[in-house]
């Protein structure tokens, strides 16, 4: 059953996109970010296929990512060194902000099978990573709205 936004609003949901240029990003909702219906449809999903990205070995280094408290996991470093750009959910705005940058973007199609199938459910064709600062709810709805 699809979880509705409300059921979302507060938690931290992670999941994946691919822009128009067909590189991959992470974004994190940061417990207002809006949540795409793929997202909402089966949020373990995301989950699990985060956790698989993550046991892979660093493939590029981040250009950008934020400072964290230590002992804390960098999440958006640990995407960026395996190719993923990465958004933070904007309190109480439902936008996200680009955290963090790889050297070298992946592309959804250098990716595993399983892990691209994933990826590539949420399609933002009118959004480039390496260019977006800011992606918008608007962005996100209009994105569904093509699928």
């Amino acid at each position: 059953m699809i979880k509705t936004e409300e059921e979302l609003m507060g938690l931290e949901y992670d999941w994946l996109a691919c822009d128009a240029d067909g590189c991959v990003a992470l974004f994190t909702t940061a417990g207002s970010g809006y949540a795409p219906v793929e997202l909402r449809r089966d949020t373990d999903l995301y989950l699990r296929t985060i956790e698989l990205i993550l046991t892979a070995p660093a493939s590029t280094e981040a250009v950008t990512a934020p400072i964290i408290k230590e002992g804390l996991v960098n999440i958006w470093r640990e995407m960026a060194c395996r190719g993923f750009f990465s958004f933070d959910g904007v309190a109480h705005m439902g936008t996200y902000d680009r955290e963090s940058v790889p050297r070298h973007p992946a592309r959804l199609s250098e990716l595993p099978p399983e892990i691209a199938e994933v990826v590539g459910r949420i399609r933002l064709v009118h959004v480039r990573f390496a260019e977006a600062q800011r992606v918008t709810p608007d962005l996100l709805k209009r994105a569904e709205e093509l699928a």
